[in-house]
């Protein structure tokens, strides 16, 4: 069962297709909350990781941020893929936190 939380309603789901476009690659959502733009649930498909869909699926989020006049974004990452949105421009911002049992960190990027 998915899990759905408030900001669900709310957000903007990205979608990366395969050529087709019968197939979701990799996914997002992005969404405004308390004025800050912020993006999650960012994922790739098993059976295209590698293929830097995922560096494709924040580039688009980048663009759509950009189309609504955002300034920064913030996202809470998950510690393993610090190094994924640092080669972003995106900076750790506070200490290391639980969310679900996994171990995360507050990123930052100014846009």
């Amino acid at each position: 069962m998915p899990e759905l939380d408030d900001q669900d309603l709310e957000a903007t789901q990205v979608f990366l297709l395969n050529d087709k476009r019968t197939n979701a690659l990799a996914a997002c959502r992005v969404f405004q909350e308390e004025g800050q733009w912020t993006f999650g649930r960012v994922a790739v498909a098993a059976s295209v990781r590698g293929q830097g869909l995922g560096r494709k699926m924040m580039e688009a989020v980048h663009e759509y941020l950009t189309q609504h006049d955002a300034k920064k974004v913030i996202c809470h990452a998950q510690v393993h893929a610090q190094a994924f949105y640092e080669k972003l421009g995106y900076q750790t911002q506070g200490d290391i936190f639980d969310e679900g049992g996994v171990s995360h960190i507050m990123m930052v990027k100014t846009l």
